[in-house]
């Protein structure tokens, strides 16, 4: 399970709406719009 897969909701708003840009390592908020950039960690 990684770590996009445990986030419950938006910070934002609250959203169960949330899905992960792997190509930007950013979580986006399709209710709010609301993005958290670098939320993963990358492993070397």
């Amino acid at each position: 399970m990684t770590e996009a897969s445990k986030l419950k909701s938006c910070p934002a708003c609250g959203s169960l709406d949330v899905v992960h840009d792997e190509e930007k390592n950013e979580l986006i908020c399709k209710e709010c719009g609301q993005i958290t950039v670098d939320f993963l960690k990358k492993k070397k």
